[in-house]
């Protein structure tokens, strides 16, 4: 696509236009972060941090969107936004403005990624199966689909958090921290509760993820039963490869396929 024909077209244009105000507002959270620090108010681990969340936003914020070209296909305008805001809320809110250390905004989170990923994966399933089974089958293997898709998604970010938190010690991804009482020297630690936070942090993660696939799976499987077409209108989009990767004919293959579509000539006696 030109950049003539994507800004003509005003859903890029709502888009990029939001995409932007979310990496402003990143930016500005880690000008604002490095002052703090020139000036005593936060210290070196916290400045790290924030850069750290900061870079990844930058990223994370167009993540979709590289996807998308990558893969060639095209979300719904609507997920695409959705992607963008689950990225600026999970490192740019969180992280850069520090606004996870409300344990409530962890759960917001994981709440609104089960939406999203369900959503997600409902939208490709309904592009895989197009046209091969009747409506009601179609509508309810995407909304199984859909909810897999999450739960696999809430179930690879608690290995990763664990991850994170065994390969770093001062780590807390998984909220361990907050219910250590006393530490002693052979390692071991006196914790608040027989079960331990971090489990408890892990289990209710997953329970609000598939709270929020449910959320949004229930209505949707019910409004795409109802009205079949719109599910095709949220079913994923394939795209045509980029000029550069499309294979050329070779000259002579060209020649032979115009050769063949030509109807034998008759001699005439």
């Amino acid at each position: 696509m030109k950049f003539k024909q994507f800004f003509s077209q005003p859903r890029n244009l709502v888009l990029l236009l939001f995409c932007c105000t979310c990496l402003i507002i990143n930016l500005a959270g880690i000008v604002v972060s490095h002052v703090k620090y020139a000036h005593g108010m936060i210290d070196a681990a916290r400045i790290a941090y924030v850069d750290r969340q900061g870079i990844s936003a930058c990223f994370t914020i167009f993540l979709v969107y590289i996807a998308e070209w990558l893969l060639r296909f095209r979300l719904p305008a609507l997920l695409e936004a959705g992607a963008t805001l689950l990225a600026f809320a999970g490192n740019t809110v969180a992280g850069v403005y520090g606004v996870y250390a409300l344990a409530a905004w962890d759960k917001i989170l994981h709440t609104y990624a089960g939406l999203l990923f369900s959503a997600i994966g409902c939208s490709l399933a309904l592009a895989f199966t197009k046209g091969k089974y009747t409506n009601g089958k179609r509508v309810l293997a995407a909304a199984l689909f859909g909810l897999f898709f999450a739960l696999a998604e809430g179930y690879l970010w608690e290995i990763f958090e664990f991850t994170v938190d065994s390969l770093d010690p001062t780590s807390n991804a998984q909220r361990w921290q907050g219910d250590i009482l006393a530490s002693y020297p052979d390692g071991t630690y006196l914790v608040g509760s027989r079960r331990g936070s971090a489990i408890v942090d892990t289990m209710l993660d997953m329970t609000v993820n598939l709270a929020g696939a449910l959320l949004f799976l229930v209505p949707a499987l019910v409004l795409f039963l109802k009205k079949p077409a719109l599910a095709d209108a949220f079913a994923v989009r394939s795209l045509p490869l980029p000029r550069f990767l499309q294979q050329k004919r070779p000259p002579e293959a060209a020649d032979d396929t115009e050769d063949a579509e030509q109807p034998p000539q008759t001699r005439e006696e």
